[in-house]
C-alpha cells in the first residue's frame, strides 16, 4: 500500500493501513517489554511499567475504533454512494490524517486511567504436599517437608492493576465501554444495515447478483478482520 500509495485513495484503505501500523506498534511494545525484562534481570521500574501498559491499551483501543470507522465508511459507501462520493471529494489526505490523529487522542484519553492503576507484581504460586505416601520421598525424612510451598517469580510483571482495587475497576470499566463496547455496537449496526440493504436489493432485482456477491464478500472479509481483533 505504501509503494503504490494505495492507502491515500479512500478513507477505508487509509484506516486499514493505520490498522496494520497500530498492530505492529502493539507487537513492538510487547517485544520491548520482554527485552527490558532480560536487560534489567526482571526488575522493571514502576514508571516503565505504567508507560508500557498505557501504550499497549492505547494501541488496542485504536484497533477497535479504526475497525468501527471502516465499518461506518463501508456502510455509507454501499448504502449511500452519492453521499460517499461527495464526501470523498471534500475530504482530502490532510482530513484523513486529522481523523486518525483524533482516533489516537481518543484512545489515549480512555486509556489514561491505567497510569494510576498499572503496577508491578511478582507472581506467586502455592504447591501442596500430597497426602498419600505412594510418591517416592525426595529426602530421607518426609516430615521435614512443609505442607505448603510458595514459589515467587524472580521477575517483575507489568499488570494493568489489581482486580480488587477501585482504581483498576474504574479504568477497566471506562476502557471496556468506550474502547470496546461502543465500537462493537457501531460495527454490528453498520454491517447489519449493509446486509439488509444488499439482501433487499437482491430480492427486488435492483442490483446485479455479481455486484451483490462482491459487496457481500467485502463485508465478510471486514467482519472476519473484526473477529480476529476481538480479545476473547
Amino acid at each position: 500500500m505504501t509503494k503504490k500509495k494505495d492507502h491515500r485513495k479512500t478513507l477505508s484503505k487509509f484506516f486499514i493501513f493505520h490498522l496494520a501500523l497500530a498492530d505492529i506498534v502493539f507487537r513492538i511494545l510487547g517485544i520491548h517489554e520482554l527485552i527490558a525484562k532480560r536487560v534489567s534481570h526482571g526488575v522493571l521500574s514502576l514508571s516503565h511499567c505504567k508507560i508500557i501498559v498505557l501504550f499497549q491499551y492505547t494501541c488496542e483501543a485504536v484497533l477497535f475504533v479504526l475497525l468501527a470507522g471502516i465499518a461506518l465508511d463501508r456502510s455509507i459507501n454501499i448504502i449511500r454512494p452519492l453521499q460517499s462520493f461527495k464526501n470523498s471529494r471534500y475530504s482530502g489526505y490532510c482530513h484523513r490524517k486529522r481523523n486518525v490523529a483524533l482516533i489516537w487522542i481518543y484512545a489515549l484519553s480512555i486509556s489514561a486511567a491505567f497510569i494510576y492503576s498499572a503496577t508491578t507484581r511478582r507472581f506467586t504460586r502455592q504447591f501442596s504436599r500430597p497426602g498419600n505416601s505412594s510418591i517416592p520421598n525426595i529426602t530421607n525424612n518426609s516430615s521435614e517437608l512443609p505442607e505448603h510451598l510458595t514459589y515467587t517469580s524472580p521477575r517483575v510483571h507489568c499488570v494493568a492493576g489489581p482486580r480488587a482495587a477501585l482504581r483498576s475497576q474504574i479504568a477497566f470499566t471506562i476502557y471496556f465501554v468506550c474502547g470496546f463496547f461502543l465500537p462493537l455496537c457501531i460495527m454490528i449496526i453498520c454491517y447489519t444495515k449493509v446486509f439488509n440493504f444488499l439482501s433487499n436489493r437482491a430480492k427486488h432485482s435492483m442490483l446485479n447478483h455479481s455486484v451483490v456477491r462482491s459487496k457481500m464478500k467485502t463485508v465478510s472479509i471486514l467482519f472476519n478482520i473484526t473477529g480476529f481483533q476481538l480479545p476473547f
